[in-house]
C-alpha cells in the first residue's frame, strides 16, 4: 500500500520519526510531504531543504519519496496543491484535524496511532523548538542524526538567534496537545498576520 503524510517536520522529532519508520518497516510505500515549504519564520525556522535533509539523514536507505507543499493561507488553494503533490495514495496518515478536514473529501484518513500506537507522551515540533530556545533537554526528543545536523551545521544557533524571542512569545504558554481544527487554523492564521 502507498500512504501519504503531510507535516512541517520542524524539526523531525522522535514521535514522527517513529511513525515514518513504522510505516516503512511494514513494507508500505510512503510519500512524505513537507508542508509550509515556502515559509521561513518562527513557526517554520528551518528551510524546506534543511527539513528534507533531516528526514534523509534519519531514513537513509529507506524507500520513500519526498515533496514540498507551500502554504498561502488559503484553504481551497492549499487543498488543491496538497492533492497535486500527494498524488494517488491509499490513505493519508494524520492526527491533525485541520488537515483531515481539508483533505477528507479526497483521501481516506488514517490515524497515526494505526502505525504508532504509543501516543502516551505526545509532543510536537513546537515543543522541541521551545525546549531549544529555553536551553532545556531537546536532544532527547529528536533522532541523534537530527541533533547532530542542527548543531553541526550551526542551524540551532541560527534558529535561537533569529527566532528565539518570537518562539517564546508564540509558544511559551501554548497547549501543543490541542490539535483541534480550530486550534491549528488559529496557529496558521497567526503566522500569516505578522
Amino acid at each position: 500500500m502507498k500512504y501519504g503524510i503531510i507535516g512541517r517536520f520542524k524539526p523531525l522529532h522522535n514521535e514522527t520519526a517513529g511513525l515514518l519508520e513504522s510505516v516503512l518497516e511494514q513494507g508500505h510505500d510512503l510519500r512524505i510531504v513537507i508542508g509550509s515549504s515556502n515559509q521561513y519564520d518562527a513557526r517554520n525556522p528551518f528551510t524546506a531543504d534543511e527539513t528534507n535533509e533531516m528526514i534523509e539523514l534519519f531514513l537513509k536507505g529507506k524507500n520513500y519519496s519526498a515533496a514540498f507543499l507551500p502554504d498561502f493561507g488559503n484553504e481551497p488553494k492549499w487543498a488543491s496543491e496538497a492533492k497535486e503533490v500527494l498524488g494517488t495514495v491509499d490513505g493519508l496518515i494524520t492526527n491533525n484535524d485541520y488537515v483531515s478536514g481539508l483533505l477528507e473529501p479526497h483521501y481516506k484518513i488514517i490515524p497515526s496511532k494505526q502505525f504508532s500506537p504509543d501516543r502516551s507522551h505526545y509532543f510536537s515540533g513546537s515543543d522541541v523548538r521551545l525546549k531549544m530556545v529555553r536551553g532545556e533537554n531537546w536532544k532527547s526528543f529528536v533522532p541523534d542524526a537530527v541533533a547532530d545536523y542542527l548543531e553541526g551545521r550551526g542551524i540551532l544557533a541560527r534558529f535561537i538567534r533569529e527566532f528565539g524571542e518570537q518562539t517564546i512569545t508564540l509558544y511559551g504558554n501554548d497547549n501543543f496537545a490541542d490539535r483541534s481544527r480550530e486550534r491549528e487554523k488559529a496557529r496558521i492564521d497567526a503566522s500569516f498576520r505578522k
